[in-house]
């Protein structure tokens, strides 16, 4: 991180690359995500989308939420030469909320309301996938959320009032759709 943000030393992208693939080498799940974002942007090293993923990966198994939520990005995009592959991005997503990561618990949920990757439908399921991630601080997960109690979805009761509370919540965080739904409730 030193050479990275040049705390202490002059910053070094390249420097910063080679410490997180030595770290990343020694099973710090944070410098593999770091070195993902760098090999995903060309930051320091040569961009390179399909090293990317390996690290992002990596870091999922040692257990960085981030790094399971972008590797299942890949996954699910089929990006960095991956074949697009719905259902194990969905294993990623799932893993990464397990890691308390609020973007995957938000795609989870989108695949329960879907029915994508290999998730049968379900509002019930959406509806645990959609709390946890608002909880988690996930903008979209509270705009999700909102509609679920909007239109009384996934066992909840219609609610407006939480509804206009969440899609404020989102509003606020720049979701432009919760914004012109607060606008349609009659809430600004």
């Amino acid at each position: 991180i030193a050479h990275f943000k040049g705390h202490g030393t002059a910053q070094s992208f390249p420097a910063a690359a080679d410490r997180f693939g030595r770290a990343c080498d020694l099973k710090e799940g944070d410098a593999c995500f770091h070195l993902g974002k760098m090999l995903e942007q060309g930051q320091g090293v040569p961009k390179d989308l399909a090293k990317a993923v390996v690290r992002y990966k990596r870091s999922c198994e040692l257990k960085v939420g981030l790094g399971c939520w972008r590797s299942g990005a890949a996954y699910y995009q089929g990006e960095g030469g991956l074949t697009r592959d719905p259902a194990q991005a969905m294993n990623l997503f799932k893993k990464g909320c397990d890691l308390n990561e609020g973007m995957s618990c938000f795609f989870v949920s989108t695949g329960f309301r879907t029915g994508q990757g290999g998730l049968p439908r379900s509002d019930t399921q959406a509806l645990k996938y959609l709390k946890k991630s608002c909880d988690l601080g996930d903008r979209n997960g509270c705009a999700g959320l909102a509609m679920m109690y909007e239109n009384g979805q996934g066992g909840l009761k219609k609610d407006l009032t939480k509804a206009r509370a969440l899609f404020r919540k989102a509003c606020d965080k720049g979701v432009l759709a919760a914004c012109e739904a607060l606008k349609k409730l009659g809430a600004q």
